[in-house]
């Protein structure tokens, strides 16, 4: 389906605080989660001027462990691909409020990601998320053995945010391949 929005980054301080204002309530509001900052690349899609969807890369920069690394403890042996560091970036904050936006997002986020180096996707998502990739063609493999670190979770986002962990369906680690948004 065709969106008629159109997707940039959230460059100035201006973009970025406008986006940030766009996913907080949302997130609040469909996740019962309260987001942590993020330092992460922003894209947003805009209809008629305004934002209607958003998706962020975590990881760009460096090799340092992801922000949802602290979320989970796991086996990188577990992982479905090789979990190198360099080569994945961290995708979060994936909200579509208009029809046809999520494949548009997402799809421009890999293309991005794959075009600066990285060849994989770190995702926290509950079931109904994984569908909606695959819905679009993209397949997320689970990380095996991964769990939840409840009682840093609880620091992190307090009682009311851990609903969005502990309410079924429960979330959690996926990995896919970035290739996947060119149809590969």
């Amino acid at each position: 389906m065709q969106s008629g929005a159109e997707v940039s980054l959230a460059l100035s301080e201006t973009e970025r605080l406008e986006a940030i204002g766009y996913i907080e309530p949302v997130m609040r509001e469909r996740f019962k989660c309260e987001p942590p900052p993020t330092r992460g690349l922003i894209f947003i899609a805009r209809a008629k001027g305004a934002i209607v969807g958003s998706i962020v890369l975590e990881g760009m920069a460096d090799a340092s462990p992801f922000p949802i690394e602290g979320r989970y403890a796991f086996d990188p042996k577990d992982a479905p691909y090789p979990f190198d560091r360099p080569y994945i970036v961290q995708g979060t904050r994936w909200i579509a409020t208009a029809p046809g936006v999520s494949n548009l997002l997402v799809r421009t986020a890999m293309r991005v990601a794959y075009e600066l180096g990285k060849r994989h996707m770190l995702i926290e998502a509950k079931p109904y998320s994984v569908k909606r990739l695959g819905e679009l063609g993209i397949v997320c493999r689970e990380i095996g053995n991964a769990r939840l670190r409840a009682d840093e979770v609880l620091a992190m986002v307090g009682e009311a945010g851990m609903l969005y962990f502990t309410e079924p369906p429960v979330p959690t680690l996926y990995l896919m391949e970035l290739r996947q948004a060119f149809g590969e």
